[in-house]
C-alpha cells in the first residue's frame, strides 16, 4: 500500500536481505568476459573472485620468473622453446604499456583439447583454442587444432593471449570495448602483418572502414583474425600507440588504472574525443595508402613490358632461321713483276778467275793443316 511506513525492524531486515543479494550476484566488474571466448564467464564463489584450480598431476612445470608453464608431457618439445623467447615479448609489452605488464607470476597451460576444457575450471570455451582469465592471470592453449586442420603456433597463439593479459593487468580490469583489447592484441602479437595491411588497403579503397562504435558487434568469438574489423582495430592501436602519441597511451593505461571511464582516460590522455581520434586515424589511413593506385599501376605497366619483352624473344627464338644470300666475290688481278734475266744478275767468268778458283779450293781443302816447304813444294804434316 502507497505510504505505508516500514516498522524499522522490518526496514533494517530488508536492507539486509538487499544488501546480501547485492553480494551474492555475479558482479560485472568482477565477472569479466573471457576474452576470445565471450560466452565464458568466471562463476563467483560465495561472492568473491575465482580460486586457481591445480593442473592434472600428469602435467610437468617448467618456471621462468614470471611466467610459468603447466603443459601435457606430449607437448613439451614445443613448449621448451618458448622460454627462451617469452622474456623478449614480456620487455616489449612493458614499453607498450610504460610500466610492468606483469608484477605477478603468469601461469600459462597448454593442454590438448580434449582437456582443454577441464583444465580451464570445466567452463565452455565454445572451440576457441585460446582463454586468458584476468583475475586468475591464466592463460589456457590447445596444442591440436579445435575446429581447424592447421596445427596452432603455440608462439603466436601465446603472444596474443599475454597481451591480452597484459592490458588486463596494467588496466586493473578495466572495462575497455572490444576492439581495443582486440587490436592491442593482435598489433602486439604481430599476427598476419602482410595480410592485415592488405585486407586493410583493399577496405580504405572501397570505402567500407567501420565506426569505431560499430566494431565491437563485427569482432565474434568466431570472426577470423584477417577479416576487415581485425586489421582495422589493430591499426587503429598502431596509430594510437605511434611513436608521437606513445606517452599519450601511457597516460590513458594510467587513467584506466586509476578507474576513470574509458571515453575520459581517452579524452585526458589524447586531450580530444575519440571522434576527433578516428577521424585523425582516417586521415592517416588514406594518405598511407593514397600511394597503391599509383603502385598497382606501374607495377602493371612494368609487367605488360617485361611480357612485351619475354614474348618478342620467345618470338625471335622460335621464327626458322634463313640461309644468308652468298656474297659476292670480287677477283682482283694482281700485276707481277717481269723476271729479271739471270745472265745480267751473274758476273762472267773469264778462265783466269778460273784458274784461280781452282788454286784456291785447292789450298782451301787442306786448309788448317800444317805444311812445309821442301825442295820447291809443299808438304802436308801427318
Amino acid at each position: 500500500m502507497i505510504g505505508r511506513r516500514v516498522p524499522p525492524a522490518g526496514f533494517a531486515a530488508a536492507v539486509a536481505v538487499t544488501v546480501g543479494l547485492l553480494l551474492a550476484a555475479p558482479c560485472p566488474a568482477a565477472n569479466r568476459r573471457i576474452y576470445d571466448a565471450p560466452a565464458a564467464r568466471i562463476p563467483l564463489t560465495q561472492g568473491k573472485g575465482p580460486a586457481l584450480q591445480p593442473a592434472p598431476a600428469t602435467y610437468l612445470p617448467a618456471e621462468r620468473g614470471w611466467i610459468k608453464f603447466v603443459y601435457h608431457p606430449s607437448t613439451r618439445d614445443r613448449v621448451l622453446p618458448l622460454l627462451t623467447r617469452v622474456d623478449a615479448f614480456h620487455e616489449e609489452l612493458n614499453i607498450l604499456l610504460g610500466r610492468e605488464a606483469f608484477p605477478e607470476t603468469v601461469e600459462v597451460r597448454i593442454a590438448p583439447p580434449a582437456e582443454l576444457d577441464q583444465i580451464a575450471h570445466g567452463l565452455d570455451l565454445g572451440g576457441a583454442s585460446t582463454a586468458v582469465f584476468g583475475d586468475l592471470r591464466l592463460v589456457v592453449l590447445s596444442a591440436a587444432p579445435r575446429g581447424s586442420l592447421d596445427t596452432p603456433e603455440l608462439e603466436s597463439m601465446l603472444r596474443h593471449a599475454l597481451a591480452h593479459l597484459a592490458l588486463d593487468q596494467a588496466t586493473k580490469g578495466a572495462t575497455l570495448p572490444r576492439w581495443l583489447h582486440e587490436g592491442f592484441a593482435v598489433h602486439a602479437a604481430g599476427d598476419h602483418k602482410g595480410l592485415r595491411a592488405q585486407t586493410l588497403c583493399l577496405a580504405a579503397l572501397r570505402g567500407q572502414l567501420s565506426p569505431l562504435s560499430s566494431l565491437d558487434d563485427l569482432l565474434p568469438a568466431d570472426a577470423p583474425e584477417p577479416s576487415v574489423a581485425y586489421a582495422q582495430s589493430a591499426d587503429f592501436v598502431r596509430f594510437l600507440l605511434d611513436t608521437s602519441r606513445r606517452e599519450h597511451f601511457v597516460g590513458f593505461v594510467e587513467h584506466a588504472h586509476d578507474g576513470e571511464p574509458f571515453a575520459e582516460a581517452v579524452g585526458r590522455s589524447y586531450e580530444g574525443s575519440l571522434a576527433e581520434l578516428e577521424l585523425s586515424w582516417r586521415e592517416d589511413v588514406a594518405r598511407r595508402y593514397a600511394f597503391f593506385p599509383v603502385l598497382v599501376g606501374a607495377l602493371s605497366l612494368l609487367t605488360l613490358l617485361c611480357a612485351s619483352a619475354f614474348g618478342l624473344r620467345r618470338w625471335r627464338e622460335r621464327r626458322p632461321v634463313s640461309a644468308p644470300p652468298p656474297r659476292k666475290r670480287v677477283h682482283i688481278e694482281r700485276e707481277e713483276p717481269e723476271p729479271r734475266s739471270s745472265r745480267s744478275s751473274l758476273p762472267s767468268v773469264t778462265p783466269a778467275l778460273a784458274s784461280s778458283a781452282r788454286r784456291r779450293a785447292e789450298f782451301d781443302a787442306d786448309e788448317g793443316v800444317p805444311k812445309v816447304e821442301h825442295g820447291g813444294r809443299w808438304h802436308t804434316l801427318h
